[in-house]
């Protein structure tokens, strides 16, 4: 079972840190934004701005109030924006960026 990474949509930035060989789950919770509407539909997709590999989106999925997404390989070093854009049953439409950076465990292993 992948990690779950749990983030609320009015959370500040922070750097999520993966390992290149780890699926990991982000979800994001709508519930305050939404305040009373519900989501209708969900994409997640990355932005690979500083390396050539770049993370996969192995799954996604929502439900009224929630997104989430898989998260799978990347590039050691890599650091990526992973979106998630939503529309809801109102019609209107929220995106939130997540910064994830890619650190092989053995790596961090062997520094600390």
């Amino acid at each position: 079972m992948a990690a779950e990474n749990i983030i609320t949509y009015h959370e500040p930035d922070k750097i999520w840190v993966k390992d290149p060989n780890e699926a990991e789950k982000y979800t994001i919770n709508w519930a305050n934004w939404l305040k009373g509407d519900t989501i209708s539909s969900s994409d997640w997709y990355s932005n690979d701005s500083t390396t050539i590999s770049g993370i996969t989106v192995a799954s996604e999925a929502n439900t009224t109030t929630t997104a989430s997404a898989t998260i799978s390989s990347g590039y050691h070093g890599g650091k990526y924006v992973l979106s998630n854009r939503i529309v809801t049953a109102a019609g209107f439409t929220k995106e939130k960026k997540l910064i994830i950076k890619v650190v092989d465990s053995e790596y961090r292993r062997l520094c600390n």
